[in-house]
């Protein structure tokens, strides 16, 4: 166990592995990491362009607030949909000085795993958060004005097929960004890369057993940028 950003995380490597085994984890993930090489932009720098972003608020305000949402606390589509119901928790645990502004994420999540992220920037969270809360209000307690979780899921992809986000510029990698930069950000801190990467596996809701993946997808250019 070790310290990262104020937080305890694990190795990435399975306890008490040693250098045949551990050689062994980083080739099943090399061999996962080639199965989903679909995921990982070309470019990681078309992820956080806000134009888009623009397009897709002009046509509904709501999916366009999701998007930022995505892209503050590395949350999946189904997620920042359904964060309207975590939201005023999320405005708590930001302002609230003595809370370490990490924000939990219950609802959409994959498996029905619960977790705790950091904000990109916790004062920009917060006002965000505070736009979400009082759209929500005039919505109908929502930020896609849609009923049911299909009919929202279809409209933000109309909105952000709309707006162009498709291939590498797909909404997904708003959390493409989210990784590459806190990854970026632990390494600057000097942070060692494994423990970075576990930390950030954990934020995304991967757990820390898949930090050499996220190294290996999201990781591989900011961590070897942050060494420059």
């Amino acid at each position: 166990m070790s310290r990262c950003a104020g937080k305890m995380v694990r190795s990435c490597y399975p306890h008490g592995a040693g250098g045949h085994q551990a050689a062994a984890f980083r080739r099943q993930s090399e061999q996962r990491l080639a199965r989903h090489r679909w995921r990982q932009p070309r470019r990681h720098q078309a992820a956080n362009e806000p134009g888009r972003r623009v397009k897709a608020a002009a046509t509904d305000q709501g999916v366009a607030l999701v998007l930022e949402l995505e892209l503050e606390f590395g949350l999946r589509a189904e997620e920042g949909i359904r964060s309207v119901e975590s939201l005023a928790d999320w405005l708590r645990a930001l302002t609230n000085p003595l809370s370490d502004g990490y924000v939990t994420i219950i609802h959409g999540t994959k498996g029905g795993k619960t977790r705790r992220s950091p904000p990109l920037d916790r004062e920009r969270a917060a006002d965000l958060v505070r736009r979400a809360i009082e759209f929500s209000r005039q919505h109908r307690g929502r930020l896609v004005r849609k009923q049911g979780m299909k009919k929202a899921m279809a409209r933000y992809h109309y909105v952000t097929d709309k707006a162009g986000m498709t291939g590498e510029n797909a909404p997904h990698s708003l959390r493409y960004w989210y990784t590459t930069e806190h990854l970026r950000r632990l390494k600057v801190a000097g942070i060692a890369r494994r423990e970075a990467a576990a930390a950030a596996s954990t934020w995304l809701g991967h757990g820390d057993g898949r930090g050499t993946w996220v190294e290996l997808v999201y990781g591989r250019k900011a961590l070897n940028e942050a060494e420059v």
